[in-house]
């Protein structure tokens, strides 16, 4: 009956959803997949006269070519671009390798996709290659199976399955999880996790308050949309031991203006921003530096 409930209040809601955008769609747009730009990107709508169409037109170009423009301007006045990596590349010595490896047979383990789908336990091994050292890592994002909600993993999906491949791997480590399906939330040795809405602060500052002051690594993988990747990393940044990193997964290649945007907002005295080619999309990942100038 609970699955019952929950799935028919995910439709629910995607109706009440469907209808907003619906009402807040030109009336020329309606029956059709378009959006009214000029209401739902009010930053982008052109200052100007004229009808709907050539505002959204304009609207529309906007959208597209801000944040390339704003890359561009960074380098001009002499933000360098982070070249890509191959994901790969971050595992070629001995001891990464090896850990990177022993990390793939506890995502396959536990089903996980970060080495299937993917193949994220090469950065991984890299920056856990020293396992044992490892005290705190907090996973946003669990992998629900819940079809009702958004960014899920579909019904085969195995909710929490490489934070347990993580605390295997770390022996020493407190493991920290966050989502936003409360239904897929658990606690068990040395495994804490939480409710969080990665699109509100308050939802954020919340589940921060509910951690340790430093992390060996945070990983977000929860919604994969720009807005809440950039807030939880200007949040998550705040909690890096030195040495530790963040990692943004599952971005698309067009994203690459925005953090290259984003890198060049990093200062270069505390952070070491990488953007990764990986199997099935990209990586955003910051090192925190060791040591200042």
């Amino acid at each position: 009956m609970h699955d019952l409930v929950r799935k028919a209040k995910g439709y629910i809601d995607a109706k009440r959803y469907a209808w907003r955008r619906y009402q807040n769609t030109h009336p020329s747009d309606r029956g059709s997949s378009q959006i009214n730009l000029l209401k739902e990107f009010p930053i982008f709508r052109p200052n100007m006269g004229g009808d709907y169409p050539a505002k959204a037109e304009i609207a529309s170009e906007s959208i597209r070519n801000t944040f390339p423009f704003i890359t561009r301007l960074s380098q001009s006045v002499g933000h360098p671009k982070i070249e890509t990596i191959d994901c790969a590349d971050f595992a070629e010595d001995p001891e990464a390798s090896a850990a990177a490896l022993r990390l793939k047979q506890l995502f396959d383990l536990y089903g996980s996709d970060k080495s299937t789908l993917h193949n994220y336990h090469w950065l991984y091994g890299a920056i856990l290659k020293h396992p044992q050292t490892v005290q705190a890592i907090l996973e946003i994002g669990l992998g629900t199976n819940n079809e009702g909600v958004a960014c899920n993993m579909g019904k085969e999906g195995k909710p929490g399955a490489s934070i347990r491949a993580f605390k295997d791997f770390c022996v020493n480590a407190t493991l920290y999880g966050a989502d936003i399906d409360q239904s897929i939330l658990f606690q068990e040795e040395r495994i804490s996790t939480f409710v969080v809405d990665q699109t509100k602060p308050q939802s954020i500052e919340a589940l921060f308050q509910h951690l340790p002051a430093q992390f060996d690594l945070i990983i977000d993988d929860g919604l994969h949309a720009t807005d809440a990747n950039v807030l939880t990393l200007g949040y998550g940044l705040t909690l890096l031991k030195p040495g530790g990193w963040i990692v943004i997964e599952d971005i698309l290649d067009m994203a690459e203006p925005v953090w290259q945007t984003v890198a060049a907002l990093l200062p270069v005295e505390l952070y070491e921003p990488y953007f990764i080619r990986a199997k099935n999309g990209y990586l955003f990942a910051v090192r925190r530096k060791s040591t200042h100038p």
